[in-house]
């Protein structure tokens, strides 16, 4: 009994030691993740903002436990550098990162983000220059997410607030202003389509002054550029001599380059035209000469870089300035149908453009002939011995006067009569010299100053009637 008694209270004393070992561990923890957290803390509020070592991203970033709100952390995926730390409003809640810190910000640099909150339930609003970017409702405490944000700016906000109920507002931000000498100078043509031979200009948008420039046949970027004066590093003339399709670069002093501009160069619009005397002339369209009733058909012969679009214009002056516009005349040929009388002595032209420019045809005059007006030629009843002379009258006349004239006699109203050879006149007298009954009638030839007839007017049929 006494050996049991003695090995029990060895047992007792082994397991107490054993227990006290165990607390002692324990303390010895917990005093250590005390004095880590206030490390943790202490080392926040002394960096807060600005954090240069070397972070792998793979880190998640908390907040200290005892502190309520919002905080963010960025990191740079082109620098690995964890760049900005930012807690809630008990700590820097507009931190600045500018040029020249060492972060080596550039445009079109992603950074990544982690945001957190020690609210239950929480959400997180997160705002990229002052517009919404994200939302997220936290599931647990803490609780944190990560994004992605794109430098596209020179300088990017971004904003982060947390709650226990959804609500608008900014409780902190990060501010990020990438450096000028790591933001691409932006070329911005004055037109994206250039007449050939042409003067345009280019314009240039930088915080570090452009010093060259070049205008290549590819995309791909040059090694060779044209060196700009001190006064044009703003705005650049240029006047291309060939036609195609160009890209347009610029660099600044600190060697960046510019995404390049797509310039289109093309041949600007032009009618057809002739050396007369010496000088270009534009001679389409013709001038075009119809019959009443006709069809007018004005037809343009142009050049230019297609396509080629057309709006004919009427005016009723020898201009190509100040006509009616002609609804649903837009190609490149004006069909005017059944002619009447009043358009004689209007004038056409059409308007050509393209995306490189404006012209205008010459003014085409229209002529519309049409036929004269005959008075009634009477007949008449005659003895032996009597005459009697027919004449014809023309009561209004055609569009010309240069008339000639061709008498006929017939065996009927009805017939084809025999030309009486050498009546050429206004007036034919008849004489006759047995009974007969016979027509006359007269035709009217209207000629252009060419001599060509372009129409016959007939008369109608005169009886004489003879009783010798």
């Amino acid at each position: 009994m006494p050996f049991l008694k003695e090995t029990a209270m060895k047992h007792f004393y082994t397991l107490k030691y054993n227990m006290l070992i165990k607390i002692i561990l324990i303390m010895a923890i917990c005093a250590a993740i005390f004095a880590f957290s206030v490390s943790f803390a202490e080392e926040a509020n002394w960096e807060a903002g600005y954090h240069t070592e070397g972070w792998t991203g793979d880190e998640d970033w908390w907040s200290p436990p005892d502190r309520r709100g919002c905080y963010i952390s960025v990191y740079n995926n082109r620098t690995h550098k964890y760049a900005v730390g930012v807690y809630d409003r008990l700590w820097p809640d507009n931190i600045v990162v500018e040029d020249g810190s060492g972060f080596d910000y550039k445009v079109g640099d992603t950074l990544k983000c982690y945001a957190n909150t020690s609210y239950s339930g929480g959400t997180y609003w997160v705002y990229k220059n002052g517009v919404l970017f994200k939302s997220e409702r936290a599931n647990e405490t803490p609780d944190h997410f990560s994004f992605n944000i794109t430098i596209t700016t020179r300088t990017t906000k971004i904003a982060c607030s947390a709650s226990a109920q959804a609500r608008n507002g900014e409780e902190l931000s990060v501010t990020i202003i990438a450096g000028g000498d790591f933001e691409k100078p932006v070329v911005s043509l004055a037109s994206t389509h250039v007449a050939v031979n042409t003067q345009t200009t280019f314009t240039f948008t930088d915080n570090d002054k452009v010093s060259s420039y070049a205008v290549t046949d590819s995309n791909v970027e040059p090694t060779k550029f044209t060196n700009v004066t001190a006064s044009a590093t703003v705005n650049t003339n240029y006047t291309p001599k060939s036609i195609g399709v160009y890209y347009v670069w610029a660099k600044d002093k600190s060697g960046n380059i510019s995404l390049p501009e797509r310039m289109y160069v093309g041949e600007p619009p032009k009618a057809a035209t002739r050396i007369i005397s010496g000088q270009e002339s534009v001679v389409s369209p013709n001038d075009v000469q119809v019959k009443e009733g006709e069809d007018a058909v004005i037809s343009l012969s142009a050049s230019g870089t297609a396509p080629l679009s057309f709006q004919w214009y009427k005016n009723n002056e020898e201009s190509t300035t100040g006509g009616l516009l002609i609804d649903d005349a837009t190609s490149s040929q004006l069909t005017l149908s059944a002619v009447a009388r009043d358009l004689d002595n209007s004038y056409y032209y059409c308007q050509i453009s393209n995306e490189y420019g404006t012209a205008y045809s010459r003014a085409a005059k229209l002529t519309v002939y049409y036929a004269p007006v005959l008075a009634t030629i009477t007949g008449n009843n005659l003895k032996s011995g009597d005459s009697y002379t027919l004449k014809v009258q023309i009561t209004t006349d055609g569009n010309t006067d240069n008339y000639t004239y061709q008498w006929y006699k017939a065996a009927s109203s009805a017939g084809n009569g025999s030309k009486i050879v050498g009546e050429v006149e206004t007036e034919y007298t008849v004489v006759p010299k047995s009974n007969v009954t016979e027509w006359y009638y007269c035709e009217v030839y209207t000629k252009l100053e060419s001599g060509r007839t372009i129409f016959v007017t007939k008369s109608n049929y005169a009886k004489i009637v003879a009783d010798v």
